[in-house]
């Protein structure tokens, strides 16, 4: 839970010129920063839907395991996903993120990559009770509408830890004083090299990475040291 709801009275005049009134006030008081040791960085690709223009079918799911003290990979999920609502990759999603129809048919579906994904995190650690990470994201679609939208047509429940999330833009633009725009822009600004292919999932985890680590050097503040103050920077469901 990033916030807690304060409730107390204020006091309101009335236009009339009659006796005050106490009416009710919320606000949002700011919790503790957190102290984080893993970015978990993400980046989902999906297909399109003729049908159901409002759920694009996942079908690349990669996370890198960010190592805040050293500031490397420590390990990575990766798999591919089997779309069953839209069962066929259209060309254009191929031309964009190359990947085929082979590429998909024999994977597994989202349910099941959630349960991996699941599966990977109490291996690597992640769960112990004594870790903390965050997921960063370059915008917000893949955790605010991606996930969520997929998991609700499916009928089927997200974890907790998937619906907070850090979107790199809003860090970008703390560190920089600028609107970050799309991960290419960035990398541009950055004078950081795009590796593999632009609209791959796991191409563009490894890209994210790059601008998060080259942002936390220049930043060179809490975030470099895990932490992490959830209503200024981090996003939720």
């Amino acid at each position: 839970m990033l916030t807690r709801i304060v409730h107390r009275p204020r006091r309101q005049e009335k236009k009339d010129g009659g006796a005050a009134q106490l009416l009710p006030r919320f606000w949002f008081k700011e919790l503790p920063r957190e102290k984080m040791d893993y970015f978990l960085v993400l980046d989902f690709e999906a297909n399109q839907n003729t049908r159901y223009p409002d759920v694009r079918e996942i079908i690349e799911f990669p996370v890198l395991k960010l190592n805040v003290k050293t500031l490397k990979v420590d390990g990575t999920f990766h798999s591919y996903v089997k779309p069953t609502v839209e069962p066929y990759i259209t060309a254009f999603i191929t031309d964009l993120t190359g990947i085929t129809q082979d590429m998909v048919k024999e994977q597994p579906t989202l349910p099941e990559v959630l349960d991996q994904l699941h599966q990977w995190m109490m291996s690597e650690g992640l769960l112990d009770g004594k870790t903390n990470f965050v997921f960063v994201s370059c915008g917000d679609w893949d955790l605010k509408e991606g996930l969520p939208n997929n998991c609700s047509f499916l009928k089927i429940n997200s974890r907790s830890y998937l619906k907070r999330w850090i979107n790199i833009q809003t860090y970008f633009r703390k560190v920089i004083g600028k609107k970050g725009g799309g991960l290419e822009s960035m990398l541009a600004y950055l004078g950081i090299p795009l590796d593999g292919q632009h609209h791959s999932g796991i191409d563009d985890s490894h890209n994210t990475a790059k601008i998060l680590v080259e942002l936390m050097r220049r930043d060179g503040g809490d975030l470099l040291k895990g932490w992490v103050q959830p209503r200024k920077l981090m996003s939720s469901e």
